[in-house]
């Protein structure tokens, strides 16, 4: 498929051109002759591989392109992956839409389901983003190449110190948890499986939405809808049959009695924030007004920024006070 907006490039020495680099750069990129796939060092790579604490514990592997790659990913994803749509009911890394409006599907409802899928990037291998390429009408050259540019495989010694469950996907070509060209690819990759979900969920009175890897399902108001736990068994299903993985051990059920969460925000009767969230904030806002130096001001003012999405009213009485300081 062609899409009107897509940049024209019949090869890879177009491919070059586009990008603003040699052919030989290009090739250096794509580690046609497999170069640096045969070495082990981090340092020759294109990559800085990460890994970060998980707020439940374990480490999170983070595949951070170096700045050459990523300048070239940026404008692969500015290009041509923005401009593909994606499906109405995903709501993250898609322009005006967020967390917040993903959130928002689900205020008031009787009960939550949440679920989250398991290694999403690192699932998506290099065959399918190639597949993408090709249905964005790209030849097998020039799909191949952009798969290079957007995919990577860890060195032996990064994939050594992964949980054994993630190993498997690590070492080979998969997209990479920290290239800005990810979300998107994954957002396109996955558009079968939210039809596939939406169309579920239309047939039994449910509402459906995703944020990146989260899933969320919730019952149409005052209609007849399946039980929770039929919900997670019918999506265990497609995701399994789409190549992709429920996360169970993240998979919750949430009801009116439960402070009710999608993506940090409490959606019980309306749209708000927890409150230990705002009188953290709060409490860091008073120090910053009683001069604690240790406060940084812009982060401060970014909380703030999230906390007035869902909460306008106590996000402005903060605002007051940090123009007051007092």
């Amino acid at each position: 498929m062609r899409f009107a907006l897509l940049p024209v490039i019949a090869n890879g020495d177009d491919l070059a051109r586009w990008l603003r680099i040699s052919t030989g750069e290009l090739a250096w990129f794509l580690d046609r002759c497999n170069n640096l796939a045969r070495r082990d060092s981090c340092a020759t790579q294109h990559y800085r591989w990460t890994f970060i604490p998980k707020r439940r514990g374990g480490l999170r592997l983070i595949e951070a392109p170096k700045a050459r790659l990523l300048r070239l990913q940026r404008q692969v994803l500015d290009r041509i992956l923005a401009v593909v749509p994606v499906c109405d009911v995903v709501f993250g890394f898609v322009r005006g839409r967020s967390c917040v409006t993903h959130a928002r599907q689900h205020v008031g409802a009787e009960w939550l389901v949440t679920m989250d899928m398991d290694n999403w990037f690192a699932r998506i291998d290099a065959a399918r983003v190639h597949a993408q390429f090709r249905w964005l009408g790209y030849s097998p050259e020039v799909a191949d190449a952009l798969t290079k540019l957007c995919t990577t495989r860890a060195p032996r010694s990064v994939v050594a110190q992964a949980a054994a469950a993630e190993r498997i996907w690590l070492r080979t070509p998969h997209l990479a948890q920290g290239a800005p060209t990810s979300p998107a690819l994954a957002n396109l990759i996955a558009s079968r499986f939210d039809r596939r979900l939406q169309a579920y969920a239309a047939k039994e009175n449910l509402r459906y939405s995703r944020y990146a890897d989260d899933l969320t399902f919730s019952p149409l108001p005052g209609a007849n809808a399946p039980p929770p736990d039929r919900v997670i068994d019918a999506v265990t299903r497609i995701a399994r049959s789409e190549r992709f993985a429920i996360n169970e051990r993240k998979t919750s059920v949430r009801r009116q009695s439960d402070s009710m969460r999608v993506c940090g925000s409490i959606v019980n009767e309306r749209l708000n924030a927890p409150r230990a969230e705002y009188d953290a904030l709060r409490a860091a806002a008073h120090r910053y007004c009683q001069g604690d130096t240790g406060i940084d001001l812009h982060a401060l003012r970014g909380r703030l920024a999230w906390l007035g999405q869902r909460h306008p009213r106590r996000a402005a009485l903060l605002a007051r006070k940090l123009a007051s300081g007092k």
